[in-house]
């Protein structure tokens, strides 16, 4: 079942399919949605897809169901119709550096670890799985000595060797990327002499070289 979730039924409306030639998403963590009149009516998330109708003074007129809106042409861009590289994988991590974890969290309101992995990749046209524990067993195994910038790194519990708790991404120099626990946030962190430096258990490679 994933993860089990809520709404008011208030909150949810039946709409006709919007059908446009293209897709945007948000490629901030977050951005504004504005009335023609240029008045904000309210913040999405990173990833919200957007379907595209025209291109206005900076802006994008995208088709909502409330209507035409509109998003700045600085908080989206086309959905990839090809994959990214591992750098552009950690360009896009990079950009939430600072935020908040939220165990959970699969938005630019805050992530927990495999949610952000999870996120950073569908960015650049992959998809993996959800959770840690499926995104272990996705892509290609990779000797621990053959890790590059770009790979998932896996952390168990027991030194290593019990059950896997935590994901992170390999940016190269024995450093990660990585939304840590609940009170901390989105860091770059240096493995060595570290928990994760005994925890490490596994790296998967899940981006086209």
């Amino acid at each position: 079942r994933g993860y089990p979730g809520w709404m008011k039924k208030n909150q949810l409306k039946k709409t006709s399919p919007i059908h446009t030639k293209n897709n945007l998403f948000i490629n901030k963590p977050t951005a504004f949605l504005y009335k023609s009149n240029g008045e904000k009516e309210f913040e999405l998330s990173f990833l919200t897809v957007l379907p595209f109708i025209a291109e206005e003074n900076g802006f994008f007129k995208v088709a909502t169901a409330i209507g035409e809106r509109f998003v700045k042409q600085t908080d989206a861009e086309p959905v990839r119709e090809q994959k990214g590289t591992a750098e552009d994988i950690i360009q896009t991590g990079a950009s939430f550096l600072g935020l908040p974890y939220l165990w959970g969290g699969i938005s630019g309101f805050g992530f927990d670890c495999s949610g952000f992995m999870y996120s950073i990749f569908k960015a650049n046209g992959y998809s993996i799985p959800r959770d840690a524990g499926d995104q272990a067993k996705a892509g290609e195994d990779v000797p621990l000595g053959d890790m590059k910038a770009g790979d998932l790194l896996f952390f168990a519990y027991e030194e290593g060797k019990g059950a896997i708790h935590h994901v992170g991404l390999s940016i190269g120099g024995g450093k990660m990327l990585h939304s840590p626990k609940t009170g901390k946030s989105i860091e770059i962190l240096s493995l060595k002499e570290t928990i994760y430096e005994k925890e490490r258990c596994a790296v998967r490679r899940c981006f086209s070289e």
